[in-house]
């Protein structure tokens, strides 16, 4: 609790006592280092760090996330920049589902700490089985889509089921988000008419036929059609 609230005085009364108290873990593995990193305590982090930075970077939860992994799903930028000063190949550990930190960011939408990711911390915008524009699309972030197609994310990759991110969009009724895919998907490529099977709500239903006969011929896209 002392490491969720931030609270340095409970945290030093805590470590006075009992120096090893840092590697305490829940029963679901996650340390007191993970809870100040998810709610952004930077001046906490650095207290924890202190006792044992060597090893501060490898700890993981049952769900394999690091605390820095937590960092970024709290959209944290500066506490990322700093856990990454001491180890940049902590930003490229993978959890149980083979997300990264930029897959982290994209699925939470977080597009500035995705920028500083790609931008200045070298993170491939396509790496992964599953990429962090598929990650994105699933959770239909529109803006964070926007600026990961801005980094040069390849929206036609597929993922290990052959999925293209428009196919998460669309299966995710996420209008805005299928509007900025379709709007980034190279027209000279064969339009896959299975997608528009996952258009469930009439909302999706309704933008997709109002795009096709406004902006798309899709006899282009009919395998076959002249």
């Amino acid at each position: 609790m002392a490491a969720r609230e931030g609270d340095l005085q409970i945290l030093r009364i805590l470590l006075d006592k009992n120096h090893q108290a840092f590697k305490s873990k829940s029963k679901n593995g996650r340390s007191p280092l993970h809870t100040a990193c998810l709610s952004g305590h930077i001046d906490a982090v650095k207290l924890i760090i202190g006792l044992d930075e060597k090893h501060a970077f490898d700890q993981r939860d049952t769900c394999g996330t690091t605390p820095i992994m937590e960092a970024v799903r709290g959209g944290h930028t500066s506490l990322v920049k700093y856990l990454a000063s001491f180890n940049p190949q902590s930003l490229c550990y993978v959890d149980i589902l083979e997300r990264n930190c930029l897959h982290l960011a994209s699925e939470s939408g977080h597009q500035d700490l995705v920028r500083l990711l790609v931008n200045d911390l070298q993170m491939d915008v396509n790496g992964g089985p599953i990429t962090p524009l598929h990650w994105a699309a699933k959770e239909g972030h529109t803006d964070t889509i926007q600026t990961l197609l801005e980094l040069c994310a390849d929206p036609h990759r597929t993922d290990e089921g052959r999925r293209v991110p428009l196919a998460l969009a669309i299966g995710g009724q996420h209008v805005n988000a299928t509007l900025v895919l379709l709007k980034n998907t190279d027209s000279t490529t064969p339009f896959d008419l299975k997608l528009l099977a996952l258009a469930k709500t009439s909302e999706m239903k309704r933008n997709l036929e109002v795009l096709f006969k406004t902006q798309w011929n899709l006899l282009l896209y009919l395998p076959g059609t002249d």
